[in-house]
């Protein structure tokens, strides 16, 4: 993008949710925020039968001066394994919020003229829908539309990617079969016990 470009971001921000804590991260937060980078982080290990992970939305800051003019912003992820291929983006809209001034999502003070802040909060995107056992990466990035063309925060082309990993579940034939090894042996204790107190 050219220096001298009318439009443009100048920060960015996902918003995850992990076991009903939400948590912000930077993509390319703008300086002095105080948000962890989502770039490399590990999300952690998930059983997707008592934990969760929930993808909020995203935060983008854009500017436009003279003629410039962004008309809207939006947010790109996928999941798929690692070491396998990427697939396909799914596209999460992110709605006009406010006008400079304003704080961003880092707690940073914006107030330059023509700046724009665009943010989805509430998409409540269940990440670990459907997925097997093992390790997973999250990759995403921002595009604004302009009336200059499309501009993108995607670290240089690489976007930014997060990984988390799945545990596995112990299948329920396992929890079947302990129930009848269990009701099998107490029915069997039971019986020695009534056969003792009718011999007494």
């Amino acid at each position: 993008m050219s220096v001298h470009a009318g439009t443009g971001i100048f920060g960015t921000y996902l918003f995850l949710d992990i076991d009903g804590s939400p948590i912000t991260y930077g993509l390319s937060e703008t300086g002095g925020a105080s948000t962890p980078d989502f770039q490399g982080v590990d999300l952690g290990d998930f059983n997707p039968i008592s934990m969760s992970l929930t993808l909020d939305g995203a935060q983008a800051n854009t500017f436009k001066n003279g003629s410039g003019d962004v008309t809207g912003a939006d947010l790109f992820y996928t999941v798929y394994p690692t070491g396998g291929p990427q697939g396909s983006f799914t596209q999460v809209s992110l709605s006009f919020a406010a006008n400079s001034p304003y704080t961003d999502a880092g707690g940073v003070s914006i107030g330059g003229g023509g700046d724009q802040k665009w943010e989805t909060t509430n998409a409540n995107i269940d990440l670990l829908a459907s997925l097997a056992p093992g390790d997973y990466n999250l990759e995403v990035y921002i595009r604004a539309s302009t009336n200059e063309g499309d501009r993108y925060h995607n670290a240089g082309g690489a976007n930014y990617i997060g990984s988390f990993s799945i545990s596995s579940i112990p299948e329920l034939s396992s929890f079947v079969g302990m129930g009848l090894v269990s009701a099998v042996f107490g029915g069997m204790s039971l019986r020695r016990r009534q056969r003792r107190a009718r011999s007494a």
